[in-house]
């Protein structure tokens, strides 16, 4: 027998649009090869990547600190989490100031809006 399974992508496990075969969230296209081999060719979208951490809450914390404190601390754990991941996508590079002979050094980090589809 047949076994239904749900379309989510492997890269942000977000949904496939079972029309166009392209993950909603990060863009990425599937493409079904041959049902006998049951291979699946993901093409990724070029230069993109997605970061993504969890956090994992205990459920006595659930019952025992405000739910406000919870969130904060969540949200803090994966945004260090991910900072932490960024280092390799910065562009790094320094000018000099002829006035005052200072160098100046920048970091230059490109970024997608969450809300932003490809």
């Amino acid at each position: 027998m047949a076994e239904l399974k749900p379309l989510i992508c492997k890269r942000c496990g977000g949904e496939i649009d079972r029309h166009d075969m392209r993950c909603h969230y990060c863009g990425t296209y599937y493409i079904y090869e041959d049902v006998s081999t049951k291979s699946v060719i993901k093409v990724d979208v070029p230069g993109i990547e997605v970061l993504q951490k969890k956090v994992v809450i205990p459920n006595d914390a659930l019952l025992t600190i405000p739910y406000g404190e919870i969130v904060d601390y969540a949200h803090r754990s994966i945004c260090e989490s991910i900072s932490e991941s960024l280092n390799p996508y910065i562009e790094f590079y320094s000018e000099r100031d002829i006035a005052t002979l200072d160098t100046i050094v920048m970091g230059r980090l490109r970024v997608a809006k969450p809300d932003y589809r490809f």
